[in-house]
């Protein structure tokens, strides 16, 4: 059971890490130095793949369906507050889209950018302090096997073709290139 917090965590880690490089890159954007325009895809292409689809996705068909089990609804509470935060970072990945692929003004996706990166990173503290701490307590009392079976088959469909190892290496490149600055 302890393997799928390890992993919804590690991937928090992860994307947390590259909200930290995007705000570099977002910080050398608003000082007018050089940036490279694909690297505003590269993020997006990271936070909607790895964030929306691996990683919510995981959250959704198979941490929230074993919480449902417990008595848990999804269309009310803690579980569909998080679906509804989901949905609301699927608009502003959707957003940062448009503003990327128009073509104008570099600088338009700044607002953008840093509103999902605030709103990533509360959203990924209340999974954190909140949901993650009450699936343990639930999910605790269970045989493991059917949702470790369950997330076992989740990864593999995930990863059939090695986006999800892809992503990983994309998710580096972009901490590598804009690295944040530990003080």
């Amino acid at each position: 059971m302890e393997r799928l917090f390890e992993e919804l965590g590690a991937e928090h880690r992860l994307i947390a890490a590259v909200l930290g490089s995007m705000e570099r890159y977002l910080d050398a954007v608003e000082r007018g130095e050089g940036h490279d325009r694909l690297d505003l895809f590269r993020f997006i292409v990271f936070l909607s793949d790895y964030a929306d689809d691996i990683h919510h996705e995981k959250e959704e068909r198979v941490l929230m369906k074993g919480m449902a089990k417990h008595g848990f609804s999804l269309l009310s509470g803690p579980l569909a507050h998080v679906k509804e935060q989901h949905e609301r970072e699927r608009g502003l990945f959707a957003a940062l889209h448009r503003i990327a692929v128009d073509g104008g003004d570099l600088a338009e996706a700044v607002p953008a950018a840093r509103e999902l990166v605030a709103f990533e990173r509360a959203h990924m503290a209340k999974e954190n302090e909140l949901l993650y701490p009450a699936a343990r307590r639930e999910l605790g009392q269970d045989d493991p096997a059917p949702l470790l079976a369950a997330l076992d088959r989740f990864n593999a469909a995930r990863d059939r073709d090695g986006h999800a190892a892809w992503l990983v290496r994309l998710a580096e490149d972009l901490t590598g290139r804009y690295p944040v600055v530990q003080t």
